[in-house]
């Protein structure tokens, strides 16, 4: 990860944070997560659009491959479980996903 991701990506977890443990009389509803990145967040995007994927892929927590470039969540899954918020579906697998709560841009071997 770059130093400019890392410093956005510390600005944006800290905003979140501060919304989570924050004032009682301040109520910060997040609706949807947008998601840009590289395979570090990709939820299956890559494989999506070129599905030579072989297993594991996402097998030990969801307990069949995924597609994902992992074997297990992610930090943007456990930012949207904190928000309760479903897990973000990858922008390119158009059918079967729901974007109502966001969408996931990130891609495996993305430049």
């Amino acid at each position: 990860m770059t130093s400019m991701a890392s410093s956005n990506f510390l600005v944006f977890f800290t905003l979140v944070l501060l919304c989570i443990i924050g004032s009682s009389q301040n109520k910060c509803d997040f609706e949807a997560i947008f998601n840009f990145g590289d395979s570090n967040s990709d939820t299956g995007g890559f494989w999506a659009a070129f599905p030579s994927q072989s297993g594991p892929f996402g097998v030990t927590y969801f307990k069949k491959p995924v597609g994902r470039a992992t074997d297990g969540r992610l930090i943007v899954d456990f930012l949207a479980q904190a928000l309760g918020l479903p897990f973000l579906s990858p922008y390119l697998q158009s059918i079967g996903s729901d974007y109502r709560h966001g969408a996931n841009y990130a891609t495996l071997a993305s430049t």
